[in-house]
């Protein structure tokens, strides 16, 4: 009996895909979270409430540094693109914006000590230069 290669690749194509979605079913672990492992971290109520507690006390301290960050970038940018750039100004600009995210760091890094010391939660590192860049204007 002779299979007609239609049918013999269609065979193939069907056994490949079922095997393929049987080993993804497999690498599964079903816990919560990116990949295998215990997913986050779970507190109990009353290490959560003070976490939260601290959180919103560090972003009370945080946000002014971060609103003066996103204008001095602005500003800086905008003395950046002008015809003549007056090189003292953009200057003092980067120096306030090197100040500014000096600050919002030594705050972070207090911050994680806090939350350390007091839950003994270790928080994952801040992203690469402690956020992300502005959008270009």
């Amino acid at each position: 009996m002779r299979v007609s290669p239609h049918f013999f690749w269609s065979s193939i194509l069907v056994l490949s895909l079922v095997t393929g979605l049987s080993a993804l079913g497999l690498a599964w672990d079903g816990k919560p979270g990116p990949g295998p492992g215990d997913g986050p971290a779970r507190l109990d109520p009353g290490k959560q409430a003070l976490l939260d507690k601290l959180l919103a006390e560090h972003r009370k301290t945080v946000q002014p540094l971060l609103d003066q960050l996103f204008v001095k970038e602005h500003e800086l940018r905008a003395l950046e693109r002008r015809s003549k750039a007056d090189l003292p100004a953009v200057r003092a600009a980067a120096e306030e914006i090197v100040s500014l995210r000096g600050q919002v760091f030594e705050q972070d890094e207090a911050f994680r000590a806090k939350v350390l010391k007091e839950t003994g939660l270790r928080l994952p590192p801040p992203p690469p230069c402690g956020r992300l860049a502005p959008e270009p204007i």
